[in-house]
């Protein structure tokens, strides 16, 4: 494990080098899920660095799901499942979301989620079939948009259409922009009630037929369509609080 530590790159801050050491080793499989690391004095020695130093690159490790730090035991690499990226940046989003992410937002999702509906169209099974079908009829039994449990079926009906593509990077990239859905719509949809809801469901209902028959063109469209009439929503929405 020496030998991995023997140098470290210049042109960084020296936390920011030790942790860039550390990750590109983890990474990139030098030191395996479940390994103890060297302890801080031994990590001290290696990188000719201070403990502090140490210390702050390991708790950057740590904030990013590469390494636990278990008290009195010392520091183990991680395994780093597609849950601990989707953490961070689920974490991200939402400490940093604010009205002024609300554009871009709508813009994203108009750009990728007509491709994200065509691709499940060309790839669900049957199970996915039913997991979205049975969503949408969930949905219908709440009365508005802000009920907590039809604006997390909103979040569940998006993320079954990006698994349904079979593809984990489109679930990787979009569920975080997903779960953002609750504090996006439920602001713009506040005031329509059940009927805003319903407008939802429709679109959903829409979209999962499409789907179903595997149709990518239309599922394409509908999708579009879909978030065009959000749009439309999100520019009223504004113009109000404006």
């Amino acid at each position: 494990m020496k030998n991995i530590f023997r140098e470290l790159s210049g042109g960084m801050t020296l936390v920011h080098r030790v942790t860039k050491t550390l990750e590109t080793a983890i990474l990139d499989k030098k030191i395996q899920e479940g390994t103890r690391l060297p302890s801080e004095r031994e990590l001290c020695k290696l990188l000719s660095v201070s403990r502090t130093t140490v210390r702050e690159a390991l708790r950057s490790l740590a904030a990013k799901g590469l390494v636990e730090i278990r008290k009195g035991s010392g520091v183990y690499v991680s395994h780093y499942a597609m849950n601990s990226a989707l953490d961070s940046v689920n974490h991200f989003y939402n400490s940093t979301f604010n009205d002024k992410w609300l554009h871009q937002l709508a813009d994203f999702r108009l750009q990728f989620e007509p491709q994200v509906a065509r691709l499940a169209a060309m790839n669900r099974n049957g199970y996915n079939i039913e997991r979205i079908k049975d969503t949408i009829e969930r949905s219908r039994l709440y009365n508005q948009y802000t009920d907590r449990h039809t604006a997390s079926l909103d979040v569940e009906f998006h993320l079954q259409l990006a698994q349904a593509t079979q593809n984990r990077f489109v679930v990787v990239s979009m569920e975080p922009v997903f779960n953002l859905l609750p504090k996006l719509c439920g602001s713009i949809y506040a005031k329509n009630g059940y009927a805003g809801k319903e407008r939802i469901c429709d679109a959903h209902s829409i979209i999962y037929e499409a789907v179903k028959d595997q149709d990518a063109d239309r599922a394409e469209q509908a999708m579009r369509n879909h978030l065009l009439e959000f749009i439309d929503h999100y520019y009223m929405y504004v113009g109000e609080n404006n």
